[in-house]
């Protein structure tokens, strides 16, 4: 969340006039979150986006400086079509300050400083509310309750959700934490810190890991090579100005988390059985394996052994627990993948700081790259700053401040969604096709 706020004292100034944009229908100025829900509802993408109210704009002819403040509203958009089917108005970025937590079946969970909403949920679709703080309060668990009132800037430190067990986490006002169940409707309190992921993270790396270690990588020149775990040797395919995507969405995540814990407990159960195999025939072993009197040269590689295995089946645990412990999965930069060691490219058209986006879907088989589709995206720019001192954008907006650093890209429903820019686009990720695009 920003509050812009910006003064110059150098003289002369042209002061222009400010129009005060609708919050419900001009476009936005800023986008703060997106995630994709998906249920009986229907599948939708969820955004936070920002209005910056511009109460005065100076210039002097080579720059313009804005002061102001954000309001703030959530949009509804259909996956399939784009369309806006909710929106609402949350007002003043600060004296109204809220935080998007998650989401759970049929319901778009949100803490907010309004007093009128507090802790509430709302439909995916229309995003109105079905039940605010004061509706909640009146029934268990939340009927003895007190939730604490954060400044609004530290409305993270509060409140969050976990996406790996799908509980939404909530401060009292003694500051302990607890988990609510959506689900069940249950509470129980946790000594688990809450961990939100950041709105500003980066989609766009030289490199891009698999689940199995495998990973795709880009050369550091001009025009970068494609190449499997750095092998030159391998690269067949290059890219201006190229970056590879990354899947930062929390949910997958939280699962690529719990598929690699899942993955060391197998192993585990492995060395367990094998375990208490050999206990079966040498009961002594497993009370005090150093204490074992071997009287064979078997029984000696036996004990031996059992040593090596429960080292094994101790490290296994130590490795599970500090991983349950970490914010995040231990590959830093996993590739956005719909599936098949799938993974997507973007690179510029050209050289200009007009380049527009190209967006290219490849395949990694065998230690070898094939390309299945490339599409030219002709309304993004490859470095929207750039584009926007040349004038790229003066013909789009001619209100607010908007800002066009945030970026967001994901896959689900056969569909690649980018935000970027201020506006989206949906790909058919099978072959390239543009399904729609729109402005925020």
């Amino acid at each position: 969340m920003r509050f812009r706020l910006f003064f110059i004292l150098i003289l002369p100034y042209l002061f222009s006039s400010c129009y005060h944009k609708d919050v419900m229908n001009d476009r936005a100025d800023d986008v703060v979150q997106a995630f994709f829900y998906s249920g009986k509802e229907g599948k939708f993408i969820i955004t936070k986006e920002e209005i910056f109210q511009a109460t005065s704009k100076e210039s002097d002819g080579a720059s313009t400086n804005i002061s102001g403040y954000a309001e703030y509203r959530i949009s509804s958009y259909d996956l399939a079509t784009g369309k806006l089917v909710g929106r609402v108005d949350m007002e003043e970025g600060i004296e109204k300050a809220f935080i998007i937590l998650g989401a759970s079946p049929g319901k778009i969970w949100i803490y907010s400083v309004n007093s009128e909403l507090g802790f509430h949920c709302r439909d995916p679709k229309t995003l109105e509310v079905i039940a605010d703080e004061k509706t909640l309060e009146s029934k268990a668990p939340f009927n003895s309750f007190i939730f604490a009132r954060p400044e609004w800037v530290k409305l993270g430190q509060f409140y969050g959700m976990n996406q790996e067990n799908g509980f939404v986490m909530l401060t009292d006002m003694q500051g302990f934490h607890y988990y609510f169940d959506p689900a069940k409707n249950t509470m129980e309190k946790t000594e688990d810190e809450i961990r939100n992921f950041p709105a500003d993270a980066n989609y766009l790396n030289s490199s891009a890991y698999f689940s199995d270690g495998m990973f795709v990588s880009l050369s550091n020149d001009i025009r970068k090579k494609l190449m499997v775990k750095n092998e030159d040797s391998t690269a067949k395919f290059t890219y201006l100005d190229a970056a590879l995507v990354i899947d930062n969405d929390p949910v997958h995540d939280a699962q690529r988390k719990l598929n690699y814990i899942d993955s060391i407990k197998r192993l585990q159960k492995i060395v367990d059985d094998t375990l208490h195999s050999i206990y079966d025939r040498y009961p002594e072993l497993k009370n005090d394996v150093m204490m074992f009197n071997a009287k064979s040269v078997q029984e000696s590689e036996t004990r031996n052994k059992v040593r090596d295995l429960q080292r094994a089946t101790d490290d296994y645990g130590r490795e599970i627990r500090k991983i349950q412990k970490d914010k995040r999965y231990m590959v830093d930069y996993p590739a956005l993948s719909d599936g098949n060691k799938n993974f997507f490219v973007i690179y510029a058209s050209d050289v200009s700081d007009t380049a527009r986006i190209f967006i290219a879907k490849e395949k990694l088989e065998n230690n070898s790259i094939s390309e299945i589709w490339k599409v030219k995206l002709k309304d993004f720019y490859r470095d929207p700053e750039k584009a926007n001192s040349k004038g790229a954008f003066a013909n789009v907006f001619n209100d607010g401040d908007p800002q066009f650093h945030y970026q967001w890209f994901d896959t689900g429903d056969g569909k690649i969604v980018i935000i970027s820019q201020l506006q989206m686009i949906c790909i058919n990720s099978s072959n390239g096709k543009i399904i729609w695009e729109k402005p925020l």
